[in-house]
């Protein structure tokens, strides 16, 4: 029969296993005919039983130990060596590294702070990333090892899909520089404020091929901001840089809404 400490150790790995599938706290595991039910068996010391919730906030702390020690210290938060900036692995013990607190997405990604950023390199970037720092990539490792690469992986996701688009980069770069501009901001441009109305009820009251023709002008003026924008964060015009990308962001509303109106052909 198995002995107590036995079940002890397959019980703890059993919960390991079970926090990898994100399962409740009821584990199952056969080995040599032993089912262990953790909710009913009274076999297992009290010490050992921890809920899932209790772990997950006891491997959220220690990421967040990890990237202290990242941000303050520049150390490995294993081997306790320095570690270079920008590096997701430490070069003394081979181990993940936690990105640092004030690392911005350019940073993540190696670029440059600029609006006018290659599409491709930037996919091509996440990608190589991506590869070396899936979750999956670390299903044998420790389970601080896994947690700091979920931690990180989930940030470069971020960091992508903010910087692949002209808008939500435009508004990153703000917040880089502390302008925050909240979902319900408006231009202030009588003006332009109804011409974005009249596209609207044109596209309310035509038809397919009127919608086509709305789109190419819709596409050119948004390629026609782009490039001011990106002008106006290379002159450090912020003020200029944020009217643009109010103006962007209702373009690219009437946009999304034509997409959704044009069949794909």
């Amino acid at each position: 029969m198995a002995t107590t400490k036995t079940l002890t150790r397959l019980f703890s790995l059993s919960l390991q296993q079970a926090l990898r599938r994100n399962s409740s706290n009821l584990v199952h595991i056969t080995r040599n005919c032993l089912h262990i039910h953790v909710q009913t068996q009274s076999f297992i010391p009290k010490q050992v039983f921890v809920s899932n919730a209790k772990i997950k906030r006891r491997y959220a702390t220690l990421v967040e130990n990890a990237e202290e020690l990242r941000s303050s210290k520049e150390i490995c938060w294993k081997c306790s060596e320095k570690v270079k900036t920008s590096e997701f692995f430490c070069a003394s013990c081979g181990t993940v590294l936690p990105v640092k607190n004030s690392d911005s997405y350019f940073t993540l990604f190696n670029l440059q702070v600029d609006f006018d950023i290659s599409s491709p390199l930037l996919q091509n970037k996440f990608k190589k990333l991506q590869k070396l720092l899936h979750p999956d990539k670390f299903s044998l490792k420790s389970s601080a090892e896994q947690e700091i690469s979920e931690s990180v992986s989930s940030k470069l996701n971020k960091a992508y899909f903010c910087l692949a688009k002209p808008l939500s980069r435009g508004l990153y770069m703000l917040k880089l520089q502390g302008i925050h501009l909240g979902e319900n901001v408006s231009a202030d441009d009588p003006e332009f404020l109804m011409e974005i109305m009249e596209l609207n009820e044109q596209i309310a009251a035509s038809n397919e091929e009127t919608h086509k023709e709305i789109q190419a002008t819709v596409k050119s003026h948004l390629e026609e901001l782009t490039t001011k924008i990106a002008a106006e964060f290379r002159d450090n015009n912020l003020y200029a840089a944020k009217e643009h990308l109010i103006r962007f962001k209702y373009y690219s509303n009437i946009d999304e809404k034509l997409r959704e109106l044009i069949p794909p052909s």
